[in-house]
């Protein structure tokens, strides 16, 4: 491995997670070492530690697993408190953040993490509190431990993402992934023959194909945008090219906020601002899968009806967990895609009349839930506009150094504002897909072919990996050139 960024387990916790002071477990003088006194943290105010104690004294987790989450979640917040002011080229400071994931550079079973467009991985302490979580449900599975338990955590969860977003809490719904969000979308009101949906070309398939699956069962109209918008660039150009679509009979604009095929990234407020100035009643849908956990939102500025996000991409958080925002408003207008026990193990007499209508979706996994708090708290901690700048300044260390390559015409937009972290080239499909498994094989680092090449960095990742990406593709392409 041309990069040595993880260090051998730390000396006195024994912990790969540790961040000693020069990454190679020489001593525990760092402030983060979960067994290190000095590592506390005041987590008076931690929306977690909160749930975790009242749990405690209620008998429904134990005092090790206090002790223990104590101790994670202190360490934790150590790190990402360690500096006031998360400065976007503060390599000390990010590789700090970089070591809260277990993945280690030195270790062949490992990979380095950068195809975040479709999967990325959970902060290394935040899985073992899952973990654990999963030991203490399992000693007690009773539906009086489940109903004085997760009910705490649901609320508190999501009171925490809706204050995030900027939305209030009844709006939003805890999903088991952005999959199901857009299919309550797609599969949620009965359309008539005349109906119309704005599409764009390069909608995920659960936002794409799902409408056409709909359609066959009962007809209605379907318009597609173009995916490179009949040559327009500007974001004004853009939006106008979806408003040549949308008219009286148009009853839903949906489209992904960033591509994860094309590394576009849609003027969203601005479609859905000038949806809404003509066509108050048109709802605008927005697949956020590429956006949530890697931008700075406010929903409410954005103006969307609706909003779908996995919490395994750029949220960094636990698998099969993900949010589904709607308007209030709006929400009466829906029939929910799968009807059954809510969150509250409550099988509801009537439809609710806020996001919960989303939430009836049988047994959850809640230790997920658990953890999905824990994640918000740690990204809302770090500053999501600190992660947004971040993941742009990674993202645009990729974006030259692939346009740098001479047969590596980049299909993400040169334009700064109109990408942020999916980097896409449009290299030869097979010589792409050899060059992937390339860099996986000897290299250790997980991209993925998508459109040729793609690449994601996020904060899991660092600039020593970007630059580690580069050097094995033009290793790679010295011996191996394009067709």
């Amino acid at each position: 491995m041309a990069s040595k960024l993880r260090g051998k387990p730390c000396k006195r916790c024994g912990d790969i997670g540790c961040h000693c002071k020069d990454f190679r477990g020489a001593g525990c003088g760092d402030e983060a070492c979960p067994k290190n006194s000095r590592g506390s943290y005041d987590l008076k105010d931690s929306p977690s530690l909160k749930v975790v104690k009242r749990l405690c004294n209620r008998g429904l987790v134990s005092l090790q697993f206090l002790k223990s989450f104590k101790e994670k979640m202190g360490a934790i917040k150590a790190v990402i408190n360690s500096k006031s002011v998360h400065a976007v080229d503060d390599e000390e400071y990010w590789l700090k953040i970089r070591n809260l994931f277990a993945y280690d550079d030195e270790d062949a079973r490992d990979a380095i993490p950068m195809n975040t467009a479709n999967f990325a991985p959970t902060f290394h302490y935040v899985q073992l509190l899952m973990n654990e979580y999963n030991l203490e449900l399992n000693k007690n599975i009773s539906i009086q431990n489940r109903l004085d338990d997760l009910g705490e955590v649901i609320d508190t969860a999501r009171a925490l993402i809706a204050t995030q977003l900027g939305v209030p809490s009844q709006e939003i719904a805890l999903m088991r992934n952005g999959t199901e969000a857009n299919n309550n979308v797609n599969n949620g009101q009965i359309l008539q023959p005349t109906d119309e949906v704005v599409i764009w070309e390069q909608n995920h398939g659960t936002n794409n194909q799902a409408w056409f699956i709909r359609q066959a069962q009962r007809p209605f109209v379907i318009k597609t945008v173009p995916s490179e918008f009949n040559g327009a660039s500007t974001d004004d150009e853009i939006v106008a090219e979806f408003m040549k679509l949308v008219n009286a009979n148009t009853k839903f604009v949906t489209f992904s906020h960033l591509s994860n095929v094309g590394g576009r990234l849609l003027p969203g407020e601005k479609i859905c601002k000038a949806v809404h100035a003509t066509y108050p009643n048109c709802h605008v849908h927005i697949d956020g899968a590429m956006t949530w956990g890697c931008m700075n939102l406010n929903l409410v500025q954005m103006d969307c009806d609706s909003y779908s996000a996995s919490a395994h991409k750029w949220f960094l958080g636990p698998k099969e967990t993900g949010i589904f925002y709607m308007k209030t408003s709006r929400i009466p207008n829906f029939v929910p895609n799968t009807f059954g026990y809510d969150l509250k193990i409550i099988l509801p007499p009537a439809l609710y009349d806020d996001a919960r209508r989303f939430e009836t979706l049988g047994q959850r996994a809640d230790p997920s839930l658990m953890c999905l708090l824990n994640t918000a708290e740690i990204m809302g901690g770090i500053g999501f506009q600190a992660i947004e700048d971040r993941v742009r300044y990674m993202g645009t260390l990729l974006y030259n150094g692939l346009q740098a390559f001479p047969d590596f015409p980049m299909t993400t937009p040169a334009n700064e504002s109109q990408r942020i972290g999916v980097m896409i080239a449009s290299v030869n499909e097979d010589w792409g897909k050899l060059l992937v498994e390339y860099l996986y094989e000897h290299h250790r680092i997980a991209v993925w072919s998508t459109g040729g090449f793609r690449g994601s960095p996020t904060i899991a990742t660092t600039t020593m990996h970007v630059q580690t990406l580069l050097d094995a593709i033009a290793e790679y392409r010295e011996s191996n050139p394009q067709p």
